[in-house]
Formats: structure tokens, C-alpha cells, sequence
């Protein structure tokens, strides 16, 4: 009997004290995604601490990769806003917004370079780019070059003129290209959904008018801004 008892204090009393060695083994030794937060927490403020840098590094990209002058970059190319971006899983970015000005025309653009990869993350394991620690200019440049995720800059032609003197100038030709029809959805890009390259440095005027909205027909169309070559085809206004 005085057995019995024994072994049933030894039992409860376990219950009573795992509790407090389960959270006693939780102070000591922290989680491995609380260890990976702060990790990524602490290179993002070290990035941060270097985007001024890396806006350099950029803006020297943009001369070399478009073959642009200096003056031509202070001149025409404004940056309105810049940062380092750290919710993406696999490392840390660059993200630059800036605007071209052709004499009229401005060109609303962003490029997005890799600027960090984690130690965690697969992929492009055959290229020589370190993990967990920033990448300097030449690996900016290398990630560039092998289009590391999304790494690129955007090419930008220095352009002396236009092909034509004013907005809507611009606007009457396309129209006209579009079989007279009210252009919508106009926008100035370097980017063009469905041309290949989608960018070639040039700024083109895109947009689409309604042919016929019962049938659900457009015309869709961008033209260049300094050949004003155009390109036009039908398709559904609306796709369900």
C-alpha cells in the first residue's frame, strides 16, 4: 500500500513540474524562427544603413548599362523615391521609382536590383553570390547580369526630341492609327505588354479604343515616341 502511494505522488508530482520545465527550456534556448526573425531584422537594418550607397551603385548601372552621360542623367532622370526592401523571403532589394523627361513626355519607372540572398534560400546555388552578407557593387552588377529573381535596369535612350511636339499631338496620331476610335487607357511607358523585348529604351504612347462595346471589341495599340511606328491589333475589351 505504502508503495502504491508513492508511486502515485511520484506521477503527479511530474505533472505539476512539466509546466514549468517546459517553459524554463523555452527562456533558455529560442526558437529557431525567432533566431531567423531577428537575423533578417538586423540585415535589414544594415541594408537600410546602405541605401544611399546602393542608390549609387544604381544610378552608376543606369550610365553604364544605357550608355548615358552624367549630364544627360541630371538633366532628365529624377528619383522620387527609394528603399530597401525586406519583406521578400528570399533577401533583401533595392527598389528605385524615378521619372524621365522627355522635353513633353514623362516616363513613370522603377528597377528593382538583389542587394542580399539568405543563407536559406536554393536557388542560384552555381553562381558565386554570398549569402547572408550584402553584395557589393561588382555583385550587384554580376546579379544584374544573370537576372538574379527579378534583378534589372530598365534601358533609357538619351533622347534629344520627339516625334511629336506636344501631347496631343501625340494622342491625334494614335488615334488615327487606332481607325479614328476615342483612345482610352492612355499611358506613356518604356514597358509594352506583348512586345518583344518588352523594353528597348524608347518611350511609347500605349492605349485602345472601342470598336464595338455590344461584340466586346477593342483595337489595342502602342506607338513609339520618337519613330512613330505603330503597332495595332483587335481583341476582347473585357475578358471574363
Amino acid at each position: 500500500m505504502n508503495q502504491f502511494w508513492l508511486l502515485a505522488g511520484l506521477v503527479a508530482g511530474s505533472h505539476v513540474l512539466a509546466p514549468y520545465l517546459s517553459h524554463s527550456n523555452i527562456n533558455q534556448q529560442p526558437s529557431s524562427s525567432q533566431s531567423s526573425k531577428q537575423k533578417a531584422a538586423a540585415l535589414c537594418q544594415q541594408a537600410k544603413d546602405k541605401r544611399d550607397l546602393y542608390l549609387g551603385i544604381w544610378k552608376k548601372q543606369v550610365l553604364k548599362r544605357s550608355d548615358m552621360q552624367r549630364g544627360f542623367f541630371d538633366e532628365h532622370v529624377s528619383v522620387t523615391s527609394y528603399d530597401i526592401e525586406c519583406q521578400w523571403v528570399s533577401g533583401l532589394s533595392l527598389r528605385v521609382e524615378y521619372q524621365v523627361t522627355y522635353d513633353w513626355a514623362v516616363v513613370n519607372q522603377h528597377d528593382q536590383v538583389i542587394v542580399l540572398l539568405y543563407g536559406e534560400e536554393d536557388a542560384y546555388r552555381h553562381l558565386p553570390l554570398k549569402r547572408d552578407q550584402l553584395f557589393d557593387e561588382a555583385e550587384v552588377s554580376y546579379a544584374i547580369d544573370k537576372r538574379v529573381f527579378f534583378s534589372a535596369i530598365t534601358p533609357v535612350k538619351s533622347l534629344a526630341r520627339l516625334a511629336f511636339s506636344s501631347y496631343d499631338d501625340a494622342l491625334k496620331a494614335f488615334q488615327r492609327k487606332i481607325g479614328g476610335h476615342r483612345p482610352e487607357n492612355v499611358q506613356v511607358s518604356f514597358y509594352v505588354p506583348g512586345k518583344s523585348p518588352r523594353t528597348d529604351g524608347y518611350p511609347y504612347l500605349l492605349g485602345r479604343g472601342v470598336v464595338d462595346l455590344q461584340k466586346n471589341v477593342c483595337v489595342f495599340g502602342y506607338m513609339n515616341l520618337v519613330t512613330a511606328e505603330t503597332v495595332t491589333h483587335e481583341s476582347a475589351c473585357q475578358v471574363n
